[in-house]
């Protein structure tokens, strides 16, 4: 691997798996997990030296995955909303987020006038970090205008809002 070169991780074939099967890569370096029935692929930047990175991965019914999601060392303690990368972004950024226990998390992307865009997550989670991507399109997955816009995470008492920059 390059230094800080973008690696991009994908899986094919996963349309021949079960419905209700999930596969989720777990990064050990970054100790994030993605779940690709979801994200469809894993981008992340190397580190300077860095020449090997460990991941794992988990296939198999949803309550086995979620229950092997714990293999990442250190569970959070906080909840958190990083800021996405890349900042600026074009055409997608990812958005990485903790939380420490069972929560519904909703993350939902505003214009600056406080105009709903996009839903990116509602739902249920288990304790865990994540990763989501947004493409710089709306609820009717139209491409919206360059800009900033806001990402808004809540779970539980948990509220938190980052500024993105999309550039064209």
């Amino acid at each position: 691997m390059l230094p800080h070169s973008e690696v991009t991780v994908t899986l094919t074939e996963i349309h021949n798996l079960p419905l209700d099967w999930d596969v989720l890569l777990l990064d050990k370096t970054s100790r994030v997990s993605v779940n690709f029935r979801e994200l469809g692929k894993y981008t992340f930047f190397s580190s300077a030296g860095e020449t090997v990175r460990e991941f794992r991965i988990v296939v198999g019914r949803n309550e086995f995955v979620e229950t092997n999601d714990l293999d990442l060392a250190g569970a959070p303690q906080d909840f958190v909303l990083s800021q996405n990368y890349p900042n600026p972004f074009n055409p997608s950024t990812q958005i990485s987020y903790e939380i420490p226990v069972a929560s519904q998390v909703k993350i939902v992307i505003y214009d600056l006038r406080g105009q709903f865009i996009w839903t990116l997550i509602d739902e249920q989670q288990s304790a865990g970090r994540y990763v989501v991507s947004w493409d710089g399109t709306n609820a009717g997955n139209e491409r919206v205008a360059s800009g900033i816009y806001l990402v808004r995470m809540e779970a539980g008492r948990f509220d938190c809002i980052r500024r993105v920059i999309l550039i064209k």
